[in-house]
């Protein structure tokens, strides 16, 4: 009996330890030097790149489950200056009770030339300076800040944020919702419906809406507005040469900050109402200020008010 138990034991403490090295392979570590470039390309993984500006190395911790194979789905390519990280989701996934714990954690450089697309999942970039930045999301969320350089940022549906940027900023968002802040460079958001929130903004803002609904305010300067249906709301926002307010139904809200009288106005509507501090109309309003610009609008139905 004695000798059966102690066999037992045996048995069940290699199983043990087999099981612990499995899982040990789902836990990668990987350093690399002299690289300029980084292209990041995720599946349904939490990814992520932190720049130091202390530091040198690119520097990858990932852990990728439970599932013994995890590892050969991370693949890691370099070619000259340029690291390539590309993370395959496998088949069945979706069964892996510990999705949630998967991820790949990268820090490195600030400066360095980055690319990262996730297929789904989270994704997070922070501190990076480069001409450059390239960041997409088919679904799930992106949260970028802290970058230096023009940034190109794209989400088929989910969430994107994005907070102190000095560079111009290019935002699409199919459906979900995209919120910016601290922004020093010109803006250009397009959202084909849901929401967009846009705040503190030094350099001209640009917006198109198909539907849905956008909400700025401490903007320097409101370039193009246009609304095919839905809702623009805007507070404390200057204007220049290339303001324009173009909508097919909905209402455009503006507050400026700035002397109405310095501009002048050519404001149309087919059926709805266009206004200018006390000035209003029901099919065509002009003011001629003598001003430097001319703040120009059309509404098919609904309102244009710009107070």
């Amino acid at each position: 009996m004695k000798n059966l138990l102690t066999h037992i034991s045996l048995v069940a403490y290699l199983f043990l330890a087999a099981s612990t090295v499995a899982l040990g392979q789902t836990k990668i570590e990987k350093s690399f030097e002299n690289i300029h470039k980084l292209d990041i390309e995720g599946g349904s993984i939490e990814i992520s790149y932190k720049g130091d500006a202390g530091q040198e190395l690119i520097e990858v911790v990932a852990d990728l489950g439970n599932d013994e194979d995890a590892g050969k789905n991370l693949v890691f390519v370099t070619i000259g200056n340029t690291l390539k990280i590309s993370y395959q989701t496998p088949p069945n996934s979706w069964k892996n009770n510990n999705k949630g714990k998967r991820y790949v954690r990268i820090t490195g450089p600030e400066a360095i030339d980055l690319s990262a697309v996730n297929s789904s999942g989270k994704m997070y970039i922070s501190t990076v300076k480069s001409d450059k930045i390239y960041l997409k999301a088919s679904s799930g969320m992106i949260e970028a800040e802290d970058l230096t350089g023009d940034l190109d940022i794209k989400a088929s549906s989910g969430k994107i944020s994005v907070k102190r940027v000095t560079g111009n900023v290019l935002c699409k968002v199919s459906s979900g919702m995209a919120a910016l802040e601290y922004i020093k460079g010109n803006t250009d958001i397009t959202s084909s419906s849901g929401k967009i929130e846009a705040n503190h903004i030094s350099g001209e803002v640009n917006v198109s809406v198909t539907s849905g609904s956008a909400s700025l305010e401490d903007i320097s300067t409101v370039g193009s507005m246009k609304l095919s249906s839905g809702h623009v709301k805007a507070k404390k926002v200057g204007f220049g040469p290339n303001t324009s307010f173009h909508g097919n139904s909905g209402a455009f809200h503006i507050k400026a900050n700035a002397d109405l009288a310095m501009y002048n106005y050519d404001l149309s509507a087919g059926s709805g109402m266009v206004k200018v501090g006390g000035s209003n109309s029901s099919d065509h309003l002009v003011i001629n200020n003598q001003g430097a610009y001319t703040i120009t609008g059309k509404i098919g139905s609904g309102m244009i008010s710009i107070e």
